[in-house]
């Protein structure tokens, strides 16, 4: 979740997986466990950040009505816009769709890959934000990047503390 704790590495609720438990919505096992740890966060307006794993647009809009906020990685772009599987992105270029009147945005970049990121707490017409990544010793590249996937990159980093104090 972002906030002032975000990358303190303090793990705000937590369930550890047993096996089947016949509770399980037709939703799938990646929405009910977001569901189920954000549980006494919603209504407040928190930004809550998922890989992949739990990432779908049904999940999104859910949040979004419980008024909570969510950005993840995707790779449901099937799912979401079959028509932008054929795009072919060159390096540095992005797609951004909204879904019709719903905060629910989908963005596709292009860097070594294809980025896909859902997301109901960005703009979709945000300008790219512009960062330096060192490349092998010390050259530096001004990298442009959407706002979703640097939201997602900036507020992940507290799972990623969060695991390597744990371990």
């Amino acid at each position: 979740m972002e906030g002032s704790q975000r990358r303190s590495g303090v793990v705000l609720n937590q369930n550890v997986y047993l096996g089947k438990d016949g509770k399980r919505s037709r939703e799938g096992l990646g929405y009910d466990a977001v569901r189920d740890l954000i549980k006494p966060f919603q209504g407040k307006q928190h930004h809550v950040y998922f890989d992949n794993f739990f990432c779908g647009p049904k999940l999104l809009e859910d949040l979004f009505v419980a008024k909570t906020y969510a950005c993840g990685y995707s790779a449901i772009e099937t799912e979401v816009l079959p028509q932008l599987c054929t795009n072919k992105l060159k390096r540095g270029e992005k797609i951004v769709v909204q879904k019709g009147q719903s905060n629910l945005v989908f963005t596709k970049w292009h860097v070594k890959k294809d980025v896909c990121v859902l997301s109901t707490n960005s703009d979709p017409t945000s300008a790219m934000v512009q960062i330096e990544r060192r490349q092998q010793g010390v050259e530096i590249e001004q990298v442009e990047k959407p706002q979703p996937v640097v939201l997602y990159n900036k507020s992940m980093g507290g799972v990623d503390h969060s695991d390597q104090l744990r371990s």
